[in-house]
């Protein structure tokens, strides 16, 4: 196995394990807005609204957000017709997309501080594991 293969194991792992406390966990915040509060993610019929509008707009009493975030809901949708509404799940692939993008944050980090060629391992470990283990 290669330093490159270890270090994006050791990142992977690293990550899950620190954040798998989150599995057990409940619905916090503001996911009672944006997933338990949603109609959006309930129903397929709404795509079209979460790919041409702003993020809070599936509620009509608040104020128009500038935010947009349509990939967001479309996970969200995604998750709840897998799953309803148990948050362990919507945990588990926040946690599993966290750690995949901790392993491209290793890539890209290992890309940029190559030298005569060759990756530097050590340093993009220490980005990555910076990048996933952030609060």
């Amino acid at each position: 196995m290669t330093k490159k293969a270890i270090a994006i194991a050791v990142v992977a792992a690293t990550v899950i394990a620190v954040w798998a406390v989150t599995l057990g966990n409940g619905f916090v915040y503001d996911d009672h807005k944006y997933i338990l509060g949603n109609p959006w993610i309930r129903d397929t019929a709404f795509i079209v609204d979460i790919f041409s509008s702003s993020t809070s707009a599936f509620n009509p009493l608040e104020a128009v957000s500038n935010t947009y975030r349509p990939l967001l809901f479309t996970l969200y949708l995604g998750e709840y017709l897998a799953f309803g509404f148990d948050p362990f799940y919507f945990h588990l692939v926040n946690v599993l997309i966290h750690a995949a993008n901790s392993v491209l944050v290793f890539f890209a980090a290992s890309s940029l501080l190559e030298k005569e060629g060759r990756p530097r391992v050590l340093p993009a470990l220490f980005a990555a594991l910076a990048f996933g283990l952030h609060t």
